[in-house]
């Protein structure tokens, strides 16, 4: 199981496209060093690295069959968070949306070996946060200034794994005009994961940096929106961490609308 394909953010313009930083000719000379390298495809016994020698990246695939990323010929080098002393290969492939999974020994291996190195080049995490879930302890790394674009859930465990799925069958069960297959859910757990999204008893919180929803599982004229500024959200996502909310004060838009007059919003 996994999350493969599954949105950085919701709805879709929470995962707005950054301009390219590239000069017409460093790209045709990023280009043109990708061109030169050409790798073969690897498995070992839990991984699958494929090559795209024209577009210069790998797909890396898990036991499974699962791709777990795109990640970019230069992007394979390892970096560490200084706080957990955890390994992250991280891919962000010129968008705003980016690839990571934490470095087991085996991937590194691997890498080594398609690559032709004897070791990956080391460095610190930076311009990356890792967090955590605290429901569910599930990590996921977020892009520094990028609270509430998104982000990526990290599955470092069957029993994570397992914790996901939960979450996702929740989202399933208890909402089923909401929800309806098992992607949907799992697009809602890796929301809710990241912070992005809320269960109520009758529907769902959603929020990000540009504003927040409620959508109700039975009665569609319930349904709110709010719309707000990055500075709002980084504001409330503060409030949030030291304010809990009951699930029948989470689907009140005036619950929220004196959320947002008590920390000062002007939206």
């Amino acid at each position: 199981m996994g999350i493969s394909g599954i949105t950085s953010g919701f709805p879709p313009a929470y995962g707005a496209k950054k301009t390219n930083p590239y000069t017409a000719g460093e790209v045709f000379a990023k280009y043109m060093t990708k061109a030169a390298d050409k790798y073969e495809t690897y498995r070992s016994e839990n991984y699958k690295i494929v090559p795209d020698n024209e577009s210069g990246c790998f797909d890396i695939y898990n036991k499974q069959g699962e791709k777990i990323g795109v990640f970019d010929y230069e992007d394979i080098r390892v970096r560490q968070d200084a706080a957990t002393g955890k390994l992250f290969l991280i891919s962000e492939h010129g968008t705003a949306r980016y690839d990571a999974v934490v470095l087991d020994g085996e991937l590194r291996a691997a890498l080594q070996k398609v690559m032709g190195k004897e070791a990956l080049e080391t460095e610190p995490l930076q311009g990356f946060t890792l967090h955590t879930h605290a429901e569910t302890g599930i990590q996921f790394l977020v892009r520094d200034g990028e609270k509430g674009r998104g982000g990526k859930v990290l599955l470092q465990s069957a029993a994570d794994e397992a914790k996901y799925e939960a979450l996702a069958q929740t989202y399933l069960s208890r909402y089923p005009n909401l929800v309806h297959d098992e992607q949907a859910a799992r697009i809602w757990a890796d929301l809710e994961i990241k912070g992005l999204a809320r269960r109520t008893n009758q529907g769902i919180v959603s929020m990000g940096y540009d504003g927040m929803a409620y959508h109700d599982n039975s009665d569609s004229g319930s349904n709110w929106q709010i719309a707000f500024s990055a500075d709002t959200y980084r504001a409330l996502y503060e409030y949030l961490k030291s304010h809990r909310l009951r699930m029948e004060e989470m689907q009140q838009f005036s619950v929220w609308q004196d959320i947002l007059d008590s920390i000062g919003s002007s939206r």
